[in-house]
C-alpha cells in the first residue's frame, strides 16, 4: 500500500458481522451516525475476500414491540394515599427513560431530570424486572434505559442494510454465510449475540407467553436461521443463556476471528467481551497464551463499527479492556485489513473517546481513518494551516474540506511541517 501500513492476510479468519441492519443506519429509528460508511467498508472488504475468508456470521437484534428496551413493556404508574399503585392518566413514555429502583422497591424512571414511576404490563415480571434493575449496574452495564423502537422481527428495519446484503447474497456458496438471532426474550436485553445482560436461567423449551407476545409461531433451540441465504427469522428463540453454538463454529478450528457493526458502544462491545472472556476461561490454546489472547487472533474493525451518540464513554472503556486482553484493532481500508507500520507518526489529536487521551501503540491509525468531530479536534482551512511554503508545492492539491490536525512545534522549521503535511496527503488521497 505505502510506507505507513501493511495488509493482513485473512485466509480462513471467521468474520462476525453484528447487527448491520436498517434500523441501526440512515433514516433507521435508532441510527447511529457512521453506520452507512462501516457498512459500506464491509461490503468492499466481503466483495475482496469472501473466498478467502472460513464463513461470514451475521447477527441480528430480534425484538418485538413488548421488549424490556421497548416502552411496549411498561405502564407509568401512581402512588395513592394509601399507596395502592394505579394507572397514571398520563401513560407518555419517553425515549431513554433510564431505570433505578427506590428504596420501597419502587420501579423509578428518570428522562431529563423528571421521574415517573413504571411497572411492567405483566404483572408475573414484575419481581424479575426489580432484580433485573436493581442487578444490571453491578455487571457494569449501566441501568436499564428505553430505546426507540427498532428491529421489529417482522419488521423492514430488522433486514440487513441493503448495500451489505447484496454483496452477502453474492457469496458462494450461501451455506458460507450465517445468520443469528438475539433479543427475542422479551425480559432482558441481550446486547451481545452470545448471552443476555442477564441470563434467564431457566430453560425455555416452547414458545412461552410470559417471555414472548410476538406473532410467530416457531419454536427454535437454536439462534442461528436455518433458511440459507435469509435475514428473516424463521422461528422464536428463547434461551439466553451462553450461545455454544455458535461460538463453536467462531472457535472450534482456532481460525482468526474478526468482529465490527453497530454498534460499536453496545452490541458489538459486550459480543467482544463476552467471546474474549470464554476464550480466556477455556484456555483455548489456539488462542491463548500466558492468559492473554495471541496476537491477531481476535480482531475488532474499529473504523467499521460506531458508537451510539452519548454512549462514546463506552468505547472508551472498551478500548481498555482491548489493550488489557491484547485483542488486536485493525483497519479496513480500500477492501482490506490494515495494520500501522511500527515508528510511522500519526499527526492527528485523539478522539475524545480514546483512554486518556493517550493513543495506545495499535490506536493510531484509527484516528487517520475515523475521525469525528470531539471538541478535542478543532477544524482549520488548510491555508490557514499548510503555510506559505507548501503552499508553493505545484503538485499538492489542497482539499475544500478542511480536515482536523494539531501540528507538533517545530521552532519555526518548515521543512518537517511540509514532510508531515505531505505524508497525511498521501493517504487521504
Amino acid at each position: 500500500m505505502n510506507n505507513f501500513f501493511k495488509t493482513l492476510d485473512v485466509t480462513n479468519a471467521n468474520f462476525l458481522i453484528i447487527d448491520p441492519q436498517v434500523d441501526f443506519h440512515k433514516g433507521g429509528s435508532l441510527a447511529v451516525v457512521g453506520a452507512d460508511t462501516d457498512s459500506t467498508k464491509i461490503a468492499k472488504f466481503i466483495e475482496t475476500n469472501y473466498s478467502k475468508l472460513n464463513a461470514i456470521f451475521v447477527t441480528l437484534d430480534t425484538h418485538t414491540m413488548n421488549h424490556i428496551g421497548h416502552t411496549g413493556y411498561w405502564e407509568v404508574v401512581e402512588y395513592d394515599e394509601y399507596n395502592n399503585e394505579v394507572l397514571a392518566a398520563d401513560q407518555t413514555i419517553e425515549f431513554y427513560t433510564t431505570f433505578t429502583v427506590d428504596e420501597n422497591s419502587r420501579i423509578v424512571g428518570t428522562y431529563n431530570n423528571n421521574t415517573k414511576y413504571f411497572k411492567p404490563k405483566r404483572d408475573e415480571l414484575k419481581t424479575w424486572t426489580i432484580k433485573y434493575i436493581k442487578e444490571l449496574p453491578s455487571y457494569n452495564k449501566g441501568s436499564p434505559l428505553i430505546w426507540p423502537n427498532h428491529c421489529i422481527e417482522t419488521g423492514d428495519g430488522h433486514r440487513v442494510f441493503s448495500k451489505l446484503k447484496t454483496v452477502l447474497d453474492s457469496v458462494t456458496p450461501q451455506t458460507k454465510v450465517e445468520y443469528y438471532i438475539k433479543g427475542q426474550n422479551e425480559a432482558t436485553e441481550m446486547y451481545s449475540i452470545f448471552k443476555a445482560e442477564i441470563p434467564i436461567e431457566e430453560v425455555i423449551t416452547y414458545i412461552n407467553p410470559t417471555y414472548y407476545t410476538g406473532s410467530l409461531t416457531t419454536f427454535k433451540n437454536e439462534s442461528k436461521i436455518n433458511i440459507a441465504g435469509t435475514d428473516v427469522p424463521d422461528g422464536v428463540f428463547l434461551n439466553t443463556k451462553f450461545n455454544k453454538t455458535l461460538y463453536n463454529s467462531l472457535t472450534t478450528d482456532g481460525y482468526p476471528i474478526l468482529i465490527c457493526g453497530e454498534a460499536l458502544s453496545h452490541c458489538v462491545n459486550w459480543s467482544l467481551r463476552d467471546l474474549v472472556a470464554e476464550v480466556l476461561k477455556d484456555n483455548n490454546t489456539r488462542y491463548v497464551q500466558n492468559n492473554k489472547l495471541i496476537d491477531g487472533k481476535i480482531i475488532l474493525l474499529i473504523d467499521a463499527s460506531s458508537p451510539v451518540s452519548g454512549f462514546e464513554n463506552n468505547v472508551n472503556k472498551l478500548l481498555t479492556f482491548c489493550l488489557e486482553t491484547n485483542v488486536s484493532i485493525r483497519y479496513l481500508l480500500n477492501g482490506n485489513i490494515i495494520e500501522i507500520v511500527p515508528g510511522t507518526f500519526n499527526p492527528l489529536t485523539p478522539p475524545n473517546w480514546v483512554p486518556n487521551g493517550i493513543i495506545p501503540k495499535d490506536l493510531n491509525m484509527a484516528l487517520l481513518l475515523k475521525c469525528p468531530h470531539p471538541k478535542n479536534i478543532y477544524p482549520q482551512k488548510p491555508k490557514t494551516m499548510i503555510g506559505a511554503s507548501v503552499r508553493r508545492n505545484k503538485k499538492m492539491k489542497l482539499r475544500r474540506r478542511p480536515f482536523w490536525v494539531t501540528l507538533p512545534r517545530f521552532s519555526g522549521k518548515t521543512r518537517p511541517t511540509r514532510q508531515l503535511l505531505l505524508r497525511l496527503y498521501q493517504f487521504r488521497n
